[in-house]
Order: C-alpha cells, then sequence, then structure tokens
C-alpha cells in the first residue's frame, strides 16, 4: 500500500516551504500525490509550489482546519497524510507508517515522534506528536472521525486528534522520530497568541461529547 496523498496548508510560508515539499519529494516511499493547499498567501508561496511540480489549490484566506478539509476534497489517495509549511519530514516517514498499516493488527491511523529545532537553537529530545505533520490516516478513517474543525484556527489539530480517539478506531504511536518541527516567529502558536481560548473550548467540548454518552436512552 503506497496509495498516499500528501496535503500541506501553507499562509505565506514561502521561507520553509521549499525545504517541507523536498522532504517529501525524498521519501523512501514516494506518495501519490503532493497537494499544497495556498490558504490565500500574500506572497508567491503557490508560485514556489507549483514550479517545484506539485499540485497547488488556493482558496480565500480561511485557516488550517479550512485548508486541511479542502486538501483532502481535492486528494485521491487511500491513505492521507499531513505536512505543515514549515516542518520537514524524516526519509523514512511514510514507509514506517505504511508498515503499520499493512500489518496483520488492524490500525486506521498512525503517529510518530517529533524533534523541535530552530535557529540557534538545538534539537529538543524526542518527543509524542499527535499533530498533523506527524499522521498517516486511511481515508475512510478521516471521513468516520469528519472534518478539520474551522472555527478553531489554533486548536483545530489538537481537537480532531481527540475526536480520533473517541471514535474507537485502531490508533498507533510510532515510537520512531518521523518529523522535525520548527520554531520560529511565525509559528501559528505564537501570531495567533489571542485564540489560546481554543483549548479551553476543545475541553468543553470534549466534556459535553462524554456527558451525552453517559446520558439514559429513552425506553
Amino acid at each position: 500500500m503506497n496509495d498516499v496523498s500528501v496535503i500541506i496548508p501553507v499562509f505565506n510560508g514561502r521561507r520553509y516551504l521549499r525545504d517541507a515539499i523536498r522532504s517529501v519529494l525524498a521519501q523512501t516511499i514516494v506518495p501519490r500525490e503532493i497537494v499544497v493547499v495556498d490558504d490565500g498567501s500574500t506572497d508567491d508561496s503557490a508560485s514556489l509550489a507549483r514550479d517545484l511540480g506539485v499540485t497547488c489549490v488556493s482558496q480565500h484566506h480561511a485557516g488550517q482546519g479550512a485548508a486541511l478539509n479542502h486538501g483532502i476534497a481535492r486528494s485521491q489517495g487511500s491513505a492521507v497524510a499531513f505536512l505543515d509549511a514549515d516542518d520537514v519530514w524524516m526519509p523514512n516517514k511514510l514507509e514506517l507508517q505504511l508498515e503499520v498499516l499493512a500489518g496483520s493488527v488492524p490500525i486506521d491511523a498512525v503517529f510518530g515522534h517529533a524533534v523541535q529545532f530552530g535557529e540557534a537553537i538545538a534539537d529538543s529530545p524526542p518527543m509524542p506528536a499527535r499533530l498533523p505533520s506527524a499522521l498517516l490516516v486511511r481515508r475512510v478513517t478521516l471521513q468516520r472521525v469528519g472534518p478539520f474543525d474551522t472555527e478553531l484556527r489554533l486548536g483545530c489539530p489538537v481537537e480532531w486528534a481527540i475526536r480520533l480517539e473517541e471514535s474507537g478506531v485502531g490508533v498507533a504511536m510510532l515510537p520512531q522520530v518521523l518529523y522535525r518541527r520548527r520554531l520560529h516567529g511565525d509559528n501559528s502558536g505564537r501570531i495567533h497568541a489571542e485564540r489560546r481560548g481554543d483549548y479551553l473550548d476543545i475541553v468543553r467540548r470534549k466534556l459535553r461529547r462524554a456527558a451525552t454518552l453517559r446520558e439514559p436512552k429513552a425506553c
């Protein structure tokens, strides 16, 4: 199984986008397609993606969740992987994850570890990453869990990962480092500091879903 679509959302990310795309092209197992979703960039991110020979689709600026959903809709692979435009994959990222999906244990989504790095910053110790750049997931599982929440500009990947766990599908966490997460002044967590209340909203939603499941069913 190597029928993988790779989706790269980007917003004014030209500075690092080339490294991200090249890390996908350098995979030991080549994906079926790379779809860059330009989220209304005002730089030439879209032109750079096209110059590198990958598919690029554009939308009005609507945030990460909308860009991820757009990429899912425009892609065709039976498995889907995501990569933030400022991150880079390790060369065997897809190979390791595809081995798990093809194994005898029923697994529907695979995460892995990450290291954080940046200019004048030593690499962090490896840490488990339940984030899009670390994920490979079956398309049928994406459909079961549902789309990324477009109202959450900062926390939509976290909220989606929680719904993934709640769905009851098989989820694996590989011990290997699958990608390098770049720290820089334009990271979304720093730009949208005012949206950190999104995380509190995510907790509220989780508690409401749990309460709904505990409610007794009418006879």
